[in-house]
């Protein structure tokens, strides 16, 4: 019998959770012309992401405690949503 370690179902919806994100930006800029997005917005878009999920990969195996793996996925979750301010509109201009 195997024992999981917390948190071990959270990377598979951390990636499953991405992949929804991406594949619902990719439909909207496929089927409604509000959305104009490029092939380049759409690129940056999957690397955001999986930045963010690999950034998570590395703090869950990095640690075992509940609170300090929350704490890395915390400051991967504020640096991935900079990235993308900085993206949209250019925050730090």
């Amino acid at each position: 019998m195997t024992v999981r370690a917390f948190g071990d179902g959270l990377r598979v919806w951390t990636w499953g959770l991405a992949g929804l994100v991406f594949a619902a930006a990719v439909a909207g800029s496929l089927l409604w012309g509000e959305m104009n997005w490029g092939r380049e917005d759409v690129l940056a878009l999957g690397a955001l992401l999986a930045g963010g999920c690999l950034g998570y990969e590395l703090v869950a195996r990095a640690t075992r405690r509940p609170w300090l793996r929350l704490a890395g996925a915390a400051a991967v979750a504020l640096v991935v949503i900079l990235v993308w301010a900085e993206l949209a509109v250019g925050i730090f201009r």
